[in-house]
């Protein structure tokens, strides 16, 4: 009796043994399946969210781009100065959603001299930056995501800003940096 004891307990350890590699097997193949299909989804997130190649290429390649035509009295730029002002961000007039933009903004003066007569003004510096800030902050982001909108706002900044001068000629301004945040 003692003997048919010990051989059904080998008989129940070996259907043990036999049962754990039985489901050892189907675990093995249900991780590495879920690990190719998490790695081909990853993957295809990767190659749908980067450009193209043909995007990426076309992106770096410069574009020529035409220069908007100056007035004869804006024409000649051999004297000028740039005088910079402090980087503006600003929420945009978005009604549908919040949105940035942020704008690094040169005065381009005809003369030293006129640079000289506009420092000379207390708050000239702070009446530019106030002009640039009230005046993008009016503009929605479909306003300024091209370059005709960028160029519009410019002119009309450029407008705005002479009478605020204290005399000084400013001949254009130049965004140094531009962005909208999305």
């Amino acid at each position: 009796m003692a003997e048919e004891e010990l051989q059904m307990e080998k008989a129940e350890d070996g259907g043990a043994d036999t049962a754990k590699a039985k489901s050892g097997i189907p675990k093995m193949a249900i991780a590495g399946i879920g690990a190719v299909v998490l790695g081909g989804g990853g993957f295809f997130a990767y190659r749908s969210m980067s450009p193209a190649p043909e995007a990426a290429a076309s992106e770096a390649a410069p574009v020529a781009v035409a220069a908007p035509a100056l007035p004869p009295a804006q024409a000649s730029f051999a004297s000028a100065v740039a005088y910079p002002l402090t980087p503006i961000l600003v929420n945009l007039a978005d009604t549908d959603q919040r949105r940035l933009a942020r704008a690094g903004i040169e005065l381009v003066f005809a003369t030293e001299d006129d640079l000289a007569l506009f420092k000379e003004s207390t708050f000239a510096t702070a009446k530019a930056q106030h002009v640039a800030l009230s005046l993008m902050r009016a503009k929605t982001s479909a306003e300024l995501e091209n370059l005709e909108g960028q160029d519009a706002f410019r002119v009309e900044l450029t407008q705005l800003l002479t009478p605020n001068l204290n005399g000084a000629r400013i001949l254009d301004v130049l965004l140094t940096e531009f962005i909208i945040q999305y």
